[in-house]
């Protein structure tokens, strides 16, 4: 079946804490697990402290690390706690190497003597929304060390779920994805692979990443107008039917082609609401939600839990 789960975005954007995602957590396992919600996912800037979330946390391989103003034991213990619940544990990880690891010039675990970051960085491919990146030249040697090196940390940290990026939608970074499997591959454990975002998106992209993926983003941010959105949903999640998309073959089991997170406020009274829940499930769309679900959080309702 299609993964469902929950993810810290919609309710705490970039500052989400240990404290804050556990207590999500053990709400989520306590209410959503019965119903196939296993998976809870950190989402970006996990790294990130300062004002404004402007530094980048590395270890001396270049490899991003929790900050720990807000995971101060780190992730193993977290995701050990998650694991303890009956859960999975998910992080976010965005496209190539971060500038703070250019700048340290940081060597690449396992990676050929003297090879540094820099060696392997494809400045023109680059993140037109998350300026603090840059994609990898996959053609050179060290590029796939960098990438075993950075989701075999993950594994060691007992991650799950990988969602990954800005490497999707518009011009996909093949190149970059196909590594990230291969890299998920050599670690013998069955993470699932999601990609992200997906404006721009057309079958024939879901074609070329469905081997390697088990979920990737087909659509815009659903944001805002919930009406004029769903009309677009209806289309892309036709066309994905007809070219045999949904629920096919992927990296470490089966693809789906993903209509993003459901809207944090989820209002059953709603007619739009109907229509989401509808429409996801009969395009076999994976299920994230995003909500505060602890009683007395800002927007907090009940009644909005899938």
């Amino acid at each position: 079946v299609p993964p469902k789960g929950w993810n810290s975005w919609d309710a705490f954007g970039a500052g989400v804490n240990e404290t804050e995602f556990l207590d999500c957590s053990e709400l989520v396992a306590n209410n959503l697990l019965t119903y196939g919600f296993d998976t809870v996912t950190v989402d970006m800037d996990w790294y990130k402290y300062g004002s404004g979330a402007r530094i980048t946390v590395i270890d001396k391989w270049g490899r991003p690390q929790p900050a720990i103003e807000k995971w101060p034991r780190g992730f193993r213990p977290v995701a050990d706690k998650v694991h303890s619940m009956g859960l999975k544990f998910g992080v976010h990880i965005v496209l190539g190497v971060h500038k703070s690891a250019l700048v340290a010039d940081s060597p690449i675990k396992g990676g050929p003597d003297g090879v540094t970051v820099n060696d392997v960085v494809d400045l023109s491919q680059t993140c037109g929304w998350y300026h603090d990146v840059y994609g990898l030249n996959m053609t050179v040697p060290g590029a796939q060390e960098f990438y075993d090196s950075v989701i075999g940390q993950l594994v060691d940290w007992g991650v799950d779920f990988i969602k990954h990026d800005c490497v999707f939608g518009g011009s996909p970074a093949l190149s970059d994805i196909h590594a990230v499997a291969n890299a998920i591959r050599k670690t013998g454990k069955p993470l699932v692979y999601s990609l992200s975002p997906g404006s721009a998106y057309d079958p024939l992209q879901g074609l070329r990443v469905q081997p390697y993926a088990n979920m990737y983003r087909i659509s815009r941010d659903f944001h805002g107008s919930y009406p004029q959105m769903l009309m677009e949903h209806f289309p892309e999640s036709k066309q994905n039917a007809a070219a045999g998309l949904i629920g096919g073959r992927g990296g470490n089991g089966r693809s789906w082609p993903d209509l993003d997170m459901l809207p944090p406020n989820l209002d059953p009274e709603r007619s739009e609401t109907a229509s989401i829940m509808i429409l996801w499930a009969i395009a076999r769309s994976p299920l994230i939600w995003g909500g505060d679900p602890r009683p007395g959080a800002r927007h907090h309702d009940p009644k909005s839990m899938p």
